[in-house]
């Protein structure tokens, strides 16, 4: 079970992802972004993609996002241009809709930006082929080394995913999280001043008051009738019965085994695995299927923030 993060697709592959494109236009585009995200993007250099966050005014998600500055980004270079455009990641067309309104509803004349519609658009990783991640607008071709790379399936997608310990919407991605217990650290800073959620994530980085953490689970099932105590919403428990995590994500693999993704609470960190039981079966968890162990470990992609860095960029 040591090699079960180690799983590569057997040939050259990509994953698509579909997201929602909005262009923000006018000279007060980077401005409005800068105070509506968490990364700092004014006075960035045009020409690629910033990762952010769209918090809400207490630092709970709203949206993974990338902001491009300029104009129209393509698959191999930024058009010179004024405004910007905001990549919103989610599995529909809604979490760009909700995030579009939230956006409208701060926005006065003054601001002197204007939102364009929402655009389906791709965001395609290469895997294994030293290729860059992408943008594919609809009606774009496909450049042939992209093109030859196999597309995987949903199954093999959602298995490179938590393999790598992204969070998704809505399992982690919610009103319920913030970007530091999703290993999105990378994605905020904290020393550019006022921002929507600046204040929230702050305190949490100065304070050291993140609650619970992402984690990866892995899980060899016996017997198929317990797989229910794999579900997402299903609570772990440690060894003294204690409450220690919630089930955000899970998959099986084949032949038994059981990857997954779950929020850790902070007490419980330090464990290398969780219990999944049947709350009718707390006390004496014998009967076969009425406990199942999760081994936990840290995504190398998890991005933590630096305790006490609330002042820090």
């Amino acid at each position: 079970m040591s090699d079960i993060w180690s799983w590569q697709p057997e040939q050259a592959s990509r994953t698509d992802q579909p997201v929602s494109l909005l262009h923000l236009e006018g000279p007060g585009s980077l401005r409005f972004l800068h105070g509506q995200t968490t990364a700092a993007i004014e006075n960035v250099a045009t020409g690629s993609w910033i990762p952010s966050c769209c918090t809400s005014p207490t630092g709970r998600m709203r949206a993974v996002v990338d902001v491009w500055i300029g104009g129209a980004p393509a698959e191999q270079e930024a058009a010179a241009g004024q405004g910007a455009w905001l990549m919103i990641h989610g599995p529909s067309q809604s979490t760009g809709l909700a995030l579009h309104q939230c956006l409208d509803r701060v926005l006065f004349p003054a601001d002197r930006v204007k939102l364009g519609p929402l655009e389906a658009a791709t965001w395609i990783t290469p895997i294994g082929s030293g290729l860059e991640p992408f943008l594919h607008r609809e009606g774009a071709a496909l450049a042939k080394e992209i093109a030859a790379l196999t597309c995987l399936g949903p199954m093999d997608q959602e298995r490179w995913r938590i393999q790598q310990g992204l969070p998704a919407e809505p399992a982690e991605i919610n009103d319920h999280t913030n970007p530091f217990e999703l290993g999105l650290a990378d994605r905020v800073s904290l020393g550019k001043g006022c921002y929507l959620g600046q204040e929230t994530l702050a305190k949490l980085a100065t304070y050291d008051g993140v609650k619970q953490q992402l984690r990866r689970w892995h899980c060899r099932l016996e017997d198929p009738s317990s797989s229910p105590l794999l579900a997402p919403g299903q609570v772990l428990w440690s060894n003294d019965q204690v409450k220690a995590g919630l089930i955000t994500s899970s998959l099986a693999i084949g032949s038994g085994q059981w990857i997954g993704l779950a929020l850790v609470r902070r007490q419980a960190l330090g464990q290398e695995c969780l219990m999944a039981r049947d709350v009718n079966q707390l006390a004496d968890p014998k009967p076969l299927g009425g406990q199942l162990t999760l081994y936990l470990s840290q995504a190398p992609s998890f991005s933590a923030i630096p305790i006490g860095a609330g002042g820090n960029g």
